[in-house]
């Protein structure tokens, strides 16, 4: 039997204990679903990001090895739309940074009758990207 999927997107660079907790989170609320995550391209991520560490086959490879991950897409479009078109989620998730905030994807959610949740709450602060991104740098 083919599960649903539910959908999570994101640069996912720097893995900290908030994406984690997403990732955990969605599993539990959604056990029966395949959790799919889509890590945006290198040219997008750079866009997005400061910095950049690692690739976007490095993080696939990262985000992939987290228990629960089902499968893990990069993306080159400079938001998942078209990720969700083709996959056709039945809920599409996004983190706590997101809510009260106008998504890009909206249409496309709608266009393929999927459900959109704002998940966690912001658990990390700038001072642990800051370090973290400060070791990465040495």
């Amino acid at each position: 039997m083919i599960r649903p999927i539910v959908l999570t997107t994101g640069t996912f660079d720097v893995i900290h204990p908030g994406h984690v907790a997403l990732f955990r989170g969605i599993v539990s609320l959604f056990p029966d679903y395949e959790l799919v995550v889509g890590i945006n391209g290198d040219r997008r991520a750079g866009e997005l990001k400061e910095r950049v560490v690692f690739t976007a086959a490095e993080r696939a490879a990262i985000v992939g090895s987290i228990k629960g991950v089902s499968q893990v897409v990069v993306f080159e479009e400079d938001d998942p739309s078209g990720l969700i078109r083709r996959l056709k989620p039945k809920i599409f998730i996004k983190g706590p940074d997101w809510k009260f905030q106008t998504i890009t994807e909206m249409d496309a959610c709608n266009e393929v009758n999927c459900m959109v949740f704002f998940l966690g709450k912001k658990t990390h602060n700038s001072s642990c990207i800051k370090r973290t991104m400060a070791l990465c740098r040495a």
